[in-house]
């Protein structure tokens, strides 16, 4: 059976969203972690973390955290991951 996300994890959802818009324009900078520039991770972890949503720092390690579901089953709110440079590569990048 599916569940009906909350009413407070809708809004929490859309708070945060809202908040990473504000930044979409930020450089990319490799390892960057504030709106000076961002890499993906970075990018991700400096907008949890306004919302006391602790998230590592590295992709690989944000990989690691909560559940893994379907793609088709994301939801605004959801991080996907992808795979580094090589494409034979398992490792998230």
């Amino acid at each position: 059976p599916v569940t009906e996300p909350s009413t407070d994890r809708l809004t929490l959802v859309d708070d945060v969203i809202d908040y990473a818009k504000k930044f979409l324009a930020s450089r990319y900078r490799s390892g960057g972690t504030t709106p000076k520039g961002f890499d993906c991770s970075g990018f991700t972890r400096f907008c949890f973390t306004r919302f006391g949503l602790s998230l590592p720092h590295s992709s690989a390690a944000q990989g690691n955290v909560g559940t893994a579901i379907d793609k088709a089953e994301a939801q605004p709110g959801d991080l996907i991951f992808f795979k580094g440079h090589s494409s034979k590569g398992t490792r998230i990048g």
